[in-house]
């Protein structure tokens, strides 16, 4: 089964690929469904990306890599985790 899910996205800049704002923390059902299964397709602008090797990381350990204006929004929100997607 496939799922959708419309998620603001931010790439990663100098890496190979994504982190995911988890405002719903990681209990979510898509976000556990893509941790066990390792992997999924991002679109992005219309491209479709495969990735994989997903994990859990502390927005603030990965705060230098969100643009401002994102991270302010993700503290005033109380966003203290994300998912993190590398590219296949």
């Amino acid at each position: 089964m496939r799922w959708k899910l419309p998620a603001v996205l931010n790439t990663i800049p100098g890496t190979t690929g994504f982190l995911i704002a988890l405002p719903y923390g990681t209990r979510a059902d898509w976000v556990r469904n893509v941790l066990a299964s390792g992997s999924a397709t991002v679109v992005t602008r219309g491209d479709r990306v495969d990735v994989d090797r997903p994990s859990i990381v502390a927005t603030a350990d990965v705060e230098g890599q969100i643009p401002a204006k994102t991270l302010r929004t993700l503290r005033l929100f109380g966003v203290n985790q994300c998912l993190h997607l590398e590219k296949s």
